[in-house]
């Protein structure tokens, strides 16, 4: 009858009830339980003076028993309340005390739960998990469950992400693993799994990283927060080799958000998967298209690919505007040969004979552009300079393919002067 007053929140008929106990109880596992239901009625109604005084009674006489350790919880309860500037870091080794001692499961239970809440308060950090974990071996079927599973899901990202931070990958890919549910789990920060898989892309563990984002996409069906796992998903496919699933993401999220800040990267993610695939004919449509905003890399990316279907037109078009800024030439020498091609080609002689020129001094091109200046020369007229530019090759240049062609040319051009 005691208990149930207690528990319909009765609590100064309970003191009553169980003050009515006290002459029947035999030893002091009884006493310390009656005299201790006593005082968390006087508690919970109100009187906590009182109540600190009668629990403070019960831990000194009957030291040990259930009673007097469910006293020392309640009375630990108080201290942690008040000590928020140390976060009841005092209270951490008699709650230690009270886990490792009591003979009662639930007190036990208890005791651990409070401890490791604690000491995730303290620092979360692998010994402090192992401890959520080890609480879920133990007492899985207690009351405390669900709260030690919220405590893992909250403290988790913030562990792993530390450990990252400190290039413990090794600790980090362990409790992924062991916590990949709880972690991908809708209660996680969306946030958090796109740094961890952009953390597994970083260290080459790319099927992994890919787990967590088809995971989210597939979650997160109809939820906004899924739209920014489309494009690291998409570039995580692509490094995988698998293009025809990464357009097909590409095209869904560009259908899904036509608006969306990732369309100009997404489509330019496509076009770079249709050209090395050797699909370029699709990838010039899309380039074509209207929908691609202007840059430099999707411009010097359109210029390999007109390259290639053997349009001199579009590269000039394309590289034209690229390369129109020296620096942005220094630093795509491979990009101004084909705008020098395509412009000789073309028969702009004056453009693409400044290009070569440019390239004299590149060690992968300079042999190539070396005997186009001297082609150049040669139509302008300028038969010395042209000549000289042929034997420099011949004696000087390091692909036996532009030295047999500058050699033969030499020879012709020599062969006309006699």
């Amino acid at each position: 009858m005691a208990e149930t007053l207690y528990q319909e929140k009765a609590y100064l008929d309970s003191v009553a009830h169980y003050a009515e106990l006290v002459p029947r109880v035999g030893d002091d596992e009884q006493s310390s339980l009656v005299f201790f239901a006593q005082a968390r009625g006087l508690l919970f109604a109100g009187n906590s003076k009182e109540a600190a005084i009668r629990l403070g009674d019960v831990t000194s006489l009957w030291p040990g028993t259930e009673g007097s350790w469910r006293a020392q919880l309640l009375l630990l309860n108080q201290v942690v309340l008040e000590d928020r500037e140390n976060k009841g870091m005092e209270a951490l080794p008699i709650l230690f005390e009270i886990a490792s001692k009591s003979t009662c499961r639930e007190v036990r239970e208890e005791a651990t739960f409070k401890h490791l809440l604690l000491d995730n308060v303290q620092q979360a950090n692998l010994r402090s998990i192992a401890e959520c974990e080890d609480f879920l071996v133990q007492f899985g079927q207690g009351r405390y469950r669900s709260h030690v599973e919220t405590l893992l899901s909250e403290v988790l990202p913030r562990v792993i992400q530390d450990l990252i931070a400190a290039e413990d990958y090794l600790n980090a890919l362990v409790l992924v693993e062991k916590h990949r549910q709880r972690l991908l789990a809708g209660t996680t920060n969306p946030a958090f799994l796109l740094d961890l898989s952009a953390a597994f892309r970083r260290l080459g563990l790319l099927e992994k990283s890919a787990n967590v984002y088809q995971y989210m996409l597939d979650a997160y069906q109809g939820n906004p927060a899924k739209e920014p796992f489309y494009l690291p998903w998409v570039q995580v496919l692509k490094e995988q080799g698998n293009g025809r699933l990464a357009i097909e993401y590409a095209d869904r999220y560009l259908s899904c958000y036509p608006s969306g800040g990732d369309c100009q990267t997404l489509r330019l993610l496509k076009v770079k998967i249709l050209h090395d695939e050797g699909r370029d004919k699709e990838a010039a449509k899309i380039l074509t298209s209207g929908e691609m905003s202007r840059g430099l890399e999707a411009d010097l990316l359109a210029g390999e690919v007109f390259w290639m279907l053997k349009r001199p037109d579009k590269v000039e078009a394309f590289l034209g505007r690229a390369l129109a800024d020296v620096q942005a030439r220094q630093q795509h020498p491979e990009a101004v040969i084909f705008l020098a091609e395509s412009l000789f080609q073309l028969k702009q002689w004056r453009r693409s004979l400044a290009l070569y020129e440019e390239l004299l001094s590149d060690a992968t091109f300079s042999d190539q552009a070396r005997y186009r200046s001297a082609q150049i020369l040669l139509i302008q007229g300028q038969k010395v300079e042209g000549l000289n530019f042929l034997r420099i090759l011949v004696e000087k240049g390091q692909y036996p393919q532009w030295r047999k062609m500058a050699a033969t040319t030499l020879l012709s051009e020599q062969a006309g002067e006699l």
